[in-house]
């Protein structure tokens, strides 16, 4: 499995929300395992209008893909998707 780091701003509620606004990440990400696209993979964030709950997971902008959801921090999407298991 051959692994891309790449710079990337996270634009989710939780880091906008704090001391590191604007900062560009380095991430470890496994590319996308639809498509193989590694340059096009974001950070997703989804917030119920009704209980204010987060849900952060990784996605694909090339083929829309998404990985597992968690509602712990935009880290753990990473880490989620990382660790996905292959077919």
């Amino acid at each position: 499995m051959s692994w891309a780091t790449i710079m990337t701003k996270c634009n989710c509620d939780m880091c906008n929300e704090s001391e590191n606004e604007g900062e560009v990440m380095e991430i470890n990400w496994q590319p996308c395992p639809f498509c193989g696209e590694v340059q096009e993979l974001e950070i997703g964030e989804d917030v119920s209008v009704f209980s204010n709950h987060r849900e952060y997971f990784v996605r694909c902008g090339n083929c829309g893909s998404r990985g597992p959801e968690n509602s712990v921090s935009p880290n753990k999407a990473i880490e989620l998707w990382n660790e996905r298991k292959e077919g």
